[in-house]
């Protein structure tokens, strides 16, 4: 092996007992379960880090256009910005001049007093800068309040409205480039449904500052879809292939799996109506009823078999 590759780092320490992630990969200690979290930080933060480093660090591989589709399923609602007063904005982020994407990991920016997971500035086939987006990637945890993340930098300070996104997107807002459009916020997180109240607080404190509410979500499970109708659900493309080995290993695959439609036809509910008046209906009884279960660790469909084991759908008893 050679000697700089000898050197390279999967973990390093900043001092405060905090491990951080370097540029190097992750994601095969990832799959083999080799990164145990640490002491000063929760589980969910820990995978959160992980998850960060790997998914970004290997989209950098894979051409621009991956990245900004994926980034381009993040969307906002259109009541919270009425609310505000902030008048008409566009739903979902236009990326589609894009030719390069420059990826900031845990970046400390001068002058900000919010330390976000990424930060990726999007440049244009002329080397003109198109856009700023902030990356705020949760797995399981809330968004931060108040300013203890700050305090724990070395950043506090007393204009920080103590909302997380809110914070972070204000920095990037005093930071901008000129004649550029203004930066916008991805809150990234493992939910299947829209967050209505976190990203309601936030565009409210942004609102109250004067400050675009380029705010935006959009979950880990939105990125397998993206990779699926780009390379197909077996990637002979071993940077797609490791990314979606990732997601599955975390569950963020669950929607697009083969098995899916099968258990969406054997289950007592239906999706009838049109996109206005779109119910789910139930035609048989409750199927709390049923034995088998939904394991997002496990990424599957599962129950308790009479020996008292866990039997998966379609899989042998563990």
């Amino acid at each position: 092996m050679a000697q700089n590759s000898l050197q390279r780092k999967l973990l390093w320490h900043n001092g405060d007992g905090v491990f951080r992630e370097d540029r190097a990969q992750v994601i095969h200690a990832e799959l083999h379960g080799k990164l145990n979290p640490t002491a000063r930080l929760s589980v969910a933060e820990r995978w959160e880090d992980v998850l960060t480093s790997s998914v970004f660090g290997l989209l950098r591989f894979l051409p621009v256009e991956v990245t900004c589709r994926f980034l381009m399923t993040a969307e906002r609602r259109r009541e919270e910005l009425m609310a505000q007063g902030a008048g008409r904005h566009s739903l979902r982020l236009d990326l589609g001049c894009v030719a390069a994407i420059e990826t900031h990991f845990w970046p400390h920016f001068a002058g900000w007093t919010r330390e976000p997971d990424v930060v990726l500035d999007l440049w244009e086939a002329g080397g003109r800068l198109h856009r700023r987006v902030v990356v705020e990637a949760k797995y399981g945890s809330p968004k931060s309040q108040g300013q203890t993340e700050n305090a724990e930098l070395g950043m506090v300070d007393p204009r920080v409205s103590g909302d997380q996104l809110a914070d972070q997107l204000a920095c990037a807002w005093h930071d901008r480039h000129p004649g550029v459009h203004p930066p916008a916020l991805v809150f990234l997180t493992a939910e299947f449904t829209y967050p209505r109240a976190e990203l309601a607080e936030s565009v409210k404190m942004l609102s109250r500052s004067h400050i675009p509410p380029e705010v935006y979500w959009t979950a880990w499970w939105k990125l397998a879809p993206v990779l699926h109708e780009l390379y197909g659900s077996s990637p002979k493309n071993r940077v797609a292939a490791d990314l979606l080995a990732l997601l599955e290993r975390r569950g963020q695959t669950t929607l697009c799996r083969p098995w899916s439609r099968t258990l969406v036809a054997l289950s007592p509910w239906r999706f009838e109506g049109k996109a206005a008046v779109a119910l789910w209906k139930k035609a048989v009884p409750p199927l709390a009823r049923s034995p088998w279960r939904f394991c997002a660790d496990r990424g599957g469909w599962f129950r308790r078999t009479t020996a008292g084991n866990w039997q998966g759908w379609g899989i042998d008893d563990e």
